[in-house]
């Protein structure tokens, strides 16, 4: 990512090589994250002078081996770094909201914290550019949506002409030990040289922290800001494909749920390659009206991997029947048709882990799909061609 800083003196510039953060090359005796962290003053500085992420760079210094950094805090919280807000001038708001309830009136907040109703406004503003899912709703009452309803938001516009193709991904959970970045990278590279250039992502972009006993052991990162400087950083990023993502439970719920933040959306606000679709699912209208449904479900799958596609399948109305339902979470693969929609689940790039097998994940499917649609006038799919690329020890199957 290019940069418009001015690079102080001893900055290495052009002669950084790829990944330079964590590589093992040396100049005059010394790792190049070394050599950028001391020339540019702290790790925070390095990465924005580079366009990755302060925790990016921490983490490949800890990765070589090198002291740790101490932890200073800077002013400006990286996490709302995009819009240049103090944490100071807006953590007062989720604790007043705390004291006076999730759906105080804004003069009431502006009374808990002594400031203005001007003031109250502002701060939403800001905390909702960084992910935090606070609004202000009827009557002036500030809300705080801790665990959303799943969104009822249709798309339209995305897909454009009778033959549709879109690849798919889901439960990429980025910052667990357990991740499969490697191989999420392989997917998006083979997938742009088949010309796709919309993925569509079933939800849990992050692992999250808090959302099952015992994951504090299985992930490496371990606030919300590291987090999504990590995904911003690491998520593949290709010319000419934009991703389409949703958000899951491992996004929403846990501690992030509790504090009202959507670190999805905030890395969305971050990446111009990625746009948000909703809360758990979103339904996606073609041009011909072709339903596309996508959802990111609760608990575990059920005892035959296709019976709770099927419940949720007879679920809908007559009128309400999607043409095409990707399901995410069960981090599975399962292509069938249901009520005459075409189900989908969409697997996964995260390995199994200690909590994944007691929920019966032990042996997830990693891998992508590439699906090519066509549609007719009146949106009913004539043609359906899901082909499904896995990933056995780091080497995808086609």
């Amino acid at each position: 990512m290019a940069s418009s800083i001015e690079h102080p003196a001893g900055c290495l510039g052009e002669k950084l090589t790829g990944q330079w953060w964590r590589s093992g090359e040396k100049i005059d005796g010394r790792y190049q994250v070394e050599i950028e962290v001391e020339a540019h003053g702290s790790a925070a500085a390095a990465g924005r002078a580079h366009g990755v992420g302060k925790s990016t760079v921490r983490e490949g210094r800890h990765s070589l081996g090198l002291k740790r950094l101490p932890n200073s805090r800077a002013k400006i919280n990286p996490v709302l770094a995009s819009v240049d807000v103090p944490p100071e001038d807006d953590a007062w708001l989720l604790a007043a909201l705390k004291k006076a309830g999730d759906r105080a009136p804004v003069e009431q907040l502006a009374d808990v914290a002594d400031v203005s109703p001007r003031r109250v406004r502002e701060a939403l503003d800001r905390l909702g550019h960084a992910g935090f899912r606070v609004s202000e709703g009827e009557n002036a009452h500030v809300v705080l949506h801790r665990v959303p309803p799943p969104s009822a938001t249709v798309h339209r516009a995305l897909f454009a002409g009778e033959h549709i193709r879109f690849g798919t991904v889901s439960d990429t959970h980025l910052c667990s030990k357990h991740e499969r970045l490697e191989e999420l990278h392989i997917a998006y590279d083979f997938m742009q040289e088949a010309g796709v250039t919309r993925v569509l992502h079933g939800g849990d972009l992050g692992c999250g922290i808090g959302v099952f006993p015992g994951q504090i052991n299985e992930i490496k990162l371990h606030t919300l800001e590291e987090q999504i400087e990590y995904e911003v950083a690491n998520y593949p990023q290709r010319e000419g494909m934009t991703t389409e993502i949703i958000a899951g439970n491992h996004d929403l719920e846990g501690n992030f749920g509790k504090i009202g933040a959507n670190p999805v959306v905030a890395v969305c606000n971050r990446r111009e390659d990625m746009n948000y679709l909703g809360d758990f699912s979103t339904t996606i209208e073609t041009e011909q009206g072709c339903r596309i449904y996508m959802l990111h479900p609760r608990g575990s799958v059920g005892y035959a991997k296709d019976y709770k596609i099927r419940k949720i399948s007879e679920s809908f109305e007559g009128g309400d029947k999607p043409n095409v339902m990707l399901v995410g979470h069960w981090h599975g693969r399962l292509d069938t048709m249901v009520r005459g929609i075409q189900c989908l689940m969409l697997g996964c790039f995260e390995s199994g882990g200690s909590f994944g097998a007691r929920l019966g994940l032990a042996d997830p499917a990693v891998g992508f799909h590439i699906v090519d649609l066509t549609v007719s006038d009146d949106g009913s799919v004539v043609r359906w061609l899901p082909a499904w690329y896995p990933f056995y020890k780091g080497r995808v199957v086609a």
